[in-house]
């Protein structure tokens, strides 16, 4: 059995190579593809089988809009953009491609951070203005670093296994603590206050939702860095932008859109965001995982 209509949203298509894009022609009667910002509510009116790229919004609005929809695929590791428990509710299964990210975002995560302990930014503008004095700006020492890890899931272990193969102290927290994995749980608030360096890959829940407010942002020593490749919705963003704009703390956030760097305009201690980049190898990993699963809820009757 196949699917008799699949919409695929947001772009998924282009990060197929044509032997993994044939497969969806194989696995559907009929493949739609909508571009990111458009309203693929039309295409959804009689279809069975909606694949989505990261980040792409798949509210009450578009499950209302999808009666025969039976299958949802988020192409990303994370699914916070789709209401997960109203699509579940109107018998839609809904998947997510876990692990085919992780070595590229904790790649992302320790290159970061040891540009921001190595200055490397403002070297290269002390290099331009012609200034060559290695002391002109005073890097910090990643070895014996503390690196605070927020949510200790795949890619927050692997963020801690690169930094601790460094010489960092690493320490996490995490909703579960996870005694097997040989870094040392510590209470959220003690974590944060004395981390010289914070990644944040927590999974956005009802329950982690702000898990970073006011008070835990306030108490972030000076000089802290934070990277969090994790939804935004986790952050006291206002409470971060103060604590940025006097330059206390430097933050780099992955999934800030326009609107959020238009917010911190003017904020020294806010990093420009660069973004994590597919590698060939988690572009292979993602085609392969992506085609399986159709395959296999294409196959069910």
């Amino acid at each position: 059995m196949i699917f008799r209509k699949l919409v695929v949203v947001g772009g998924v298509e282009a990060v197929l190579n044509p032997p993994h894009r044939a497969i969806l022609d194989e696995l559907a009667d009929t493949v739609v593809t909508v571009a990111r910002g458009a309203d693929p509510g039309p295409e959804l009116a009689d279809a069975d089988a909606a694949v989505l790229a990261f980040a792409i919004p798949f509210g009450r609005n578009a499950i209302d809009a999808a009666p025969r929809l039976r299958y949802l695929q988020v192409a990303s590791t994370a699914f916070d953009a789709v209401d997960v428990r109203y699509a579940r509710d109107r018998g839609i299964a809904v998947a997510t491609l876990p692990d085919y990210m992780t070595e590229p975002v904790a790649q992302f995560v320790l290159a970061v951070l040891l540009e921001q302990a190595s200055g490397l930014a403002a070297g290269r503008a002390f290099r331009r203005e012609g200034n060559l004095f290695p002391l002109a700006f005073p890097a910090k020492q990643f070895r014996g670093s503390r690196v605070a890890v927020v949510g200790l899931g795949t890619i927050g272990r692997r963020v801690a296994e690169m930094a601790a193969g460094l010489g960092a102290e690493v320490r996490y927290w995490s909703r579960h603590r996870k005694d097997d994995s040989g870094f040392r749980y510590q209470d959220l608030d003690a974590l944060l206050s004395e981390a010289d360096f914070v990644s944040v890959n927590l999974a956005l829940t009802d329950r982690t939702r702000g898990v970073l407010d006011a008070d835990r942002i306030a108490a972030l020593a000076p000089g802290t860095v934070l990277v969090c490749t994790a939804p935004l919705e986790l952050i006291d963003l206002a409470a971060l932008r103060a604590r940025t704009e006097t330059g206390e703390v430097r933050a780099i956030l992955n999934h800030a859109l326009p609107d959020t760097i238009a917010y911190f305009d003017g904020c020294p201690g806010f990093v420009d965001p660069p973004l994590v980049y597919l590698t060939d190898q988690s572009r292979a990993l993602m085609q392969g995982a992506l085609v399986a699963r159709l395959r296999e809820w294409a196959a069910q009757p």
